[in-house]
Parts: C-alpha cells; sequence; structure tokens
C-alpha cells in the first residue's frame, strides 16, 4: 500500500518545479526544501525515487551537490497527473508538425541534424539548396556524398571541421561562417552558415540547428565590384550555329543588347541583328533557344531588332548567373568559322560556365580567352542602390525603345511583359531614373568635387 505522506511529498517537490518559470532548471536539495513549507528530513530520499520512476533525472555539477529536474519523458507531466495538457514529449519535425510548419515558412534554409549525426528535417528552401528529397532526409547522414563543402580558399572541408560536427564535439554554436559547396549536380552555391546546439536534460547535444543562406548572388556582385578585369571569351558549337547559318549564306552579326530577368523565372533579350531577315532570325531564335514568345520591335535597311522571352535555361543566362554576359554572335565573312563572343568577370574560371553549357550543346568549344580592363564604376555604383525589380524595369524600358521618339514599345507593353501593372512599371521606372541622377549629379558628382 503507497505512503500517503510520501505520495503528498512527491506531489509538492513536482510542484517546486512546476511554478518555476522554467520548469527544467535544476535545483539542489537545499534549494528544493527552502521552497517547500516542511523541513521534510526524508527529501533526499523522495528525490532519489522520483529518478527511478523517471519524473526527475539527477546529475552532478563538475565536483559540486547533486541537482535535480524533470525529465522529458512521454507520460510525464508537472503536476503528477496523466493530464495531456500538460504533458511533456520530445520533439517532432514532421512536415505536418507545428515546428516542421514554421522551419517551412523561416525565410533561410534550416535544417536539423541529431546526435547520431542523421537529418531529421529539412525545410523546403534548405531542400532546394542542397537538392535533397523529402522522402530521403530521414535517412540521409548529414556527411552525404551529394553536397561538398569547400572553405572560402577552395580548400575542401574536413568531415571533422564540418560546422556540425563541430557543435556536436564541443556543444558551442558556430555563427557567420561562409562556404561554397558543390551539389551532386554539378552547381556551386556560395552560403552563410549558423550552427547551434539543442540540448537535452542531460546538458547533452541531442540536435544541431543548421541555418543557411544562399548568398550566391550578394557575392557575385562583390566579385564584379573588386575586380577590375574582365575575360572575353570566344566559342564555338556547329549545332548551335546551325540555325543560323541555314538562314543566311553570308557574313551576318547577332548582338544581345540587354537581358532582362521576369519575375515568372523567364528572361527578356534584346537582340540587333545584321544580314539576316526577321523571319529566318526568329526561326533560327526559336530553334536554339526555348521561347515563349517573341517581338519585332524595328526593321531598318539590312538590320532588325527583336524581343525574345526565353526560359532561364539559355546560353544567356547560364552567363549571367555568374556575372557574366553574352555579347555577341556571327561571323565577320562568308568563309570564316562562326564565333561566339561572352564575357566573364575575371576571378570567374571559364569551366564554370562551360560544364553547363555541354549539358545542351555537348559540342562547344573554347577558341580563345582573353584579360582586359573594363572599369564600370557608375553602373556598379546604380546597380548597388537600387533593387532588382527597379534595375530590370529600367533596362527593359531602355532596350525596348520606351525611350526612344518615336517610340517603339509603349509602357502598357512593357507591363504585359514583366506581368507587372502599368501603374506599377511607371513608378518603378520613375524612382530607378531618380536613383540613376542621384549618383550622376549628387554621390559620384560630389565626391568628385
Amino acid at each position: 500500500m503507497n505512503n500517503p505522506n510520501q505520495e503528498l511529498l512527491e506531489t509538492d517537490v513536482v510542484s517546486v518545479f512546476a511554478t518555476l518559470k522554467n520548469p527544467f532548471v535544476p535545483l539542489t536539495a537545499a534549494e528544493i526544501r527552502t521552497k517547500l513549507d516542511e523541513e521534510y528530513p526524508q527529501l533526499e530520499q523522495c528525490l532519489d525515487e522520483l529518478v527511478e520512476k523517471n519524473v526527475l533525472s539527477c546529475k552532478r555539477i563538475e565536483d559540486g551537490p547533486r541537482v535535480w529536474l524533470p525529465t522529458l519523458s512521454a507520460g510525464t507531466s508537472l503536476s503528477g497527473t496523466d493530464k495531456t495538457d500538460t504533458q511533456l514529449s520530445p520533439p517532432t519535425f514532421e512536415s505536418n508538425s507545428l515546428a516542421g510548419r514554421i522551419f517551412d515558412a523561416a525565410p533561410i534554409s534550416v535544417m536539423v541534424v541529431d546526435d547520431t549525426g542523421t537529418i531529421k528535417f529539412a525545410n523546403d528552401r534548405a531542400e532546394k539548396t542542397l537538392t535533397l528529397k523529402r522522402t530521403e532526409e530521414t535517412a540521409q547522414p548529414y556527411l552525404s556524398p551529394q553536397v561538398e563543402l569547400y572553405d572560402e580558399d577552395g580548400t575542401p572541408i574536413a568531415d571533422e571541421n564540418h560546422p556540425v560536427t563541430r557543435v556536436l564535439k564541443t556543444g558551442e554554436a558556430h555563427f557567420g561562417e561562409e562556404y561554397w559547396l558543390k551539389r551532386h549536380d554539378g552547381r556551386e552555391r556560395w552560403v552563410l552558415c549558423n550552427a547551434a546546439p539543442v540540448f537535452d536534460t542531460e546538458g547533452n547535444v541531442e540536435y544541431v540547428v543548421l541555418g543557411f543562406e544562399d548568398t550566391t548572388a550578394m557575392k557575385q556582385r562583390e566579385e564584379k565590384l573588386t575586380s577590375d578585369q574582365w575575360r572575353v571569351l570566344e566559342l564555338y558549337s556547329e549545332e548551335l550555329f546551325e540555325p543560323f547559318e541555314q538562314a543566311t549564306d553570308g557574313s551576318y552579326q547577332i548582338t544581345i543588347d540587354e537581358m532582362t530577368p521576369c519575375c515568372d523565372e523567364t528572361t527578356l533579350q534584346y537582340i540587333t541583328a545584321a544580314n539576316i531577315p526577321p523571319k529566318q532570325l526568329i526561326d533560327a531564335c526559336r530553334r536554339c533557344c526555348p521561347t515563349q514568345s517573341v517581338r519585332l520591335l524595328s526593321t531598318e535597311d539590312n538590320q532588325c531588332r527583336i524581343e525574345l522571352k526565353v526560359t532561364s535555361s539559355s546560353i544567356g543566362q547560364t552567363f549571367e548567373d555568374v556575372g557574366g554576359t553574352v555579347r555577341s554572335l556571327g561571323k565577320d565573312d562568308p568563309t570564316s568559322v562562326p564565333t561566339l563572343l561572352a564575357e566573364l568577370p575575371g576571378n570567374i574560371e571559364p569551366r564554370t560556365v562551360l560544364e553547363q553549357i555541354r549539358e545542351h550543346y555537348p559540342d562547344i568549344e573554347l577558341k580563345a580567352q582573353e584579360l582586359r580592363y573594363t572599369p564600370r564604376l557608375l553602373y556598379h555604383a546604380v546597380e548597388d542602390t537600387m533593387t532588382d525589380r527597379k534595375l530590370s524595369i529600367l533596362q527593359t524600358a531602355y532596350h525596348a525603345g520606351y525611350f526612344e521618339t518615336p517610340r517603339t514599345s509603349t509602357g502598357n507593353e512593357l507591363a504585359d511583359q514583366l506581368n507587372i501593372t502599368r501603374q506599377t512599371f511607371n513608378q518603378h521606372l520613375r524612382k530607378a531614373q531618380q536613383a540613376v541622377f542621384e549618383q550622376l549629379f549628387e554621390a559620384s558628382g560630389g565626391d568628385a568635387r
């Protein structure tokens, strides 16, 4: 038969923790005794029995006294009853749980790794950045061959220096560390990483929460601002040039005036072509890149200008993704070999883009390259103070002939192409113009005086 006094003492002891703001603060026997109304000489015996019942856990802090705190075992409540509203249970990271839904809504990539090194959860952003699959993530170790991690100077990160490994080993958080990672599909991304431990009731690391942001675009902008050289490439692909060779039997030149990303993951390309009739040019462009729409903007003598709306898998977009651009393609005389002329920041290796282009044009070749000094200080100053949306609208308006007299594109046409309202187009265009004037007449001019 149970001792009523013993049961009363157990209830009083558990209630001591329940009244704390943080019920998992460890307390010594002396601290518990001061919170009770009576002396209870058998207190430590009661505490040990609560440990045997898995209601409390006990540990010794270095050479100091023993301390007690509630366990996280399922079915145990601070009130000593089986009420489910106060029950403490281990955390869950299923996608339909509260923790899972919060992590999925997080504006950064989040991954949770347990103390065995197994990924227990990865939110949607983390899956896309690391190309994980939700159906496989619980069985996948974080030290996966699918993702290779490198230091800023290109040195591979050893397993023992991985941020998760270090947190599991030391129990210390690590913040603001930058790495570049190579995924199994060959794509490379820059990430800013934070890793922090989650401790169990015994003070051991139970989980590591890894938060990381894709900083590739920011890194590329920094590299463009600091790089004082551009790498000029001459490329050739028989498969790429075949449609254009069939469109004309003489020399021709196709210039890529501008590429502007749209919010629906497509890109507007503005092209000027010489010595190719508009119809043949449009047909050739449709054959060599996935095209959603084409608009003829103007024709004059042997030249024409067109607007293409293409998907992000085009060669031009591949260069844009690493801060480069495609300038032109064509040949100077009927007997010469056609060439695609492109530029990359001087610190970007050509292999970065060639590996991706070969997925669509396996025969692409690098015929020649050289480094040129090409400062674009005003452009970068404007770009750095303007949002991507405003810059895209300003570029689109300029290259589509919105500022020409007479206009070759109206505001309504450009708003439709960008999938925005005419009012939004006008507002962003005015703000973009203002940003240019501020850099020209205030920032740059002020610095010059």
